[in-house]
């Protein structure tokens, strides 16, 4: 039986995966940064990726320039979800890249595709990343609405970015990830979030491919092995941030309680507050933070 490699949407081409050598990689990026680097006022030095509940963070932007990723090349064309794009503009003193609405393993591209608009940051010159994304929460001490700062990741996705020959202008074979999250910019955001006279936790983020919810055992096992909040996106984007070298401020808004031995179904006006709560909780704190960076 032959097995042939999964095919995904390189813009009008379809390829298999596995087909592109590095130096090919790396002049595609190259190419998609330059096509952004002719086209915006400015060039950014914080990329900003949110989530499906925190995109509106992106809102506060102001003097932008949208760039759709169709008109970027290289780029992976998702068959479902919201039409993507960059989103560049001042905020807060700093001029930031958004990517509002990430790409996701459950659109079904590689782990490699999903990390394409961090490497294009990278390769703008980017050296700061902030990634917002919900999550559920499996800490007791946790409520939808609050806003948890990422001290480390668990990846259960079962995909790599760096899978494959290493790019090695990017960075090394073997990135070192034993701090994935810059405890400086956390100190820097709690320090933010007393002036902002809110509060923010400290917890391990779990990442699984989704697009499901997890199983009341999925649930006990996250628990169990130190998870405090798990979410479908994110990983993949961290790991090439740090693999290029970026620095990189997770802060991830519950939105709902996962417990599983009093979980409900969950309801999407429910999810939907507690997001537009965390939300607004962590714009006050990077109103504090970013003029300090």
């Amino acid at each position: 039986m032959v097995v042939h490699p999964r095919l995904f949407t390189y813009g009008s081409l379809r390829m298999a995966d596995s087909v592109l050598a590095p130096d090919t990689r790396l002049a595609h990026v190259n190419a998609a940064a330059d096509v952004l680097r002719t086209t915006l006022p400015d060039i950014p030095h914080i990329g900003l990726l949110t989530g499906a509940g925190t995109a509106s963070l992106a809102d506060a932007l102001s003097e932008t320039t949208t760039v759709p990723f169709a008109d970027v090349p290289h780029l992976p064309t998702a068959e479902s979800g919201p039409d993507r794009a960059f989103v560049a503009g001042m905020l807060h003193g700093h001029s930031v890249l958004a990517v509002p609405e990430p790409l996701h393993l459950y659109d079904g591209l590689s782990a490699r595709e999903v990390a394409l608009p961090v490497r294009i940051m990278g390769a703008l010159g980017i050296d700061l990343l902030i990634a917002a994304p919900t999550a559920g929460s499996v800490n007791p001490h946790y409520a939808p609405g609050d806003v948890m700062l990422l001290s480390d990741h668990i990846n259960l996705q079962g995909a790599n970015p760096l899978e494959g020959p290493n790019v090695d202008a990017w960075g090394p074979r073997f990135p070192d990830m034993s701090a994935p999250y810059n405890a400086d910019l956390r100190t820097a955001a709690h320090e933010a979030a007393t002036r902002a006279e809110t509060r923010l936790h400290d917890g391990i983020y779990l990442g699984v491919p989704g697009p499901n919810l997890q199983t009341k055992a999925e649930y006990r096992f996250m628990q169990h092995i130190g998870a405090d909040a798990v979410g479908t996106g994110l990983i993949p984007e961290i790991i090439a941030a740090r693999h290029m070298g970026l620095r990189v401020l997770g802060a991830a808004v519950i939105t709902d309680a996962c417990f599983a031995d009093t979980m409900q179904p969950t309801a999407p006006s429910d999810v939907a507050t507690a997001a537009e709560t965390g939300r607004k909780c962590l714009a006050r704190v990077l109103a504090q933070l970013l003029p300090t960076l």
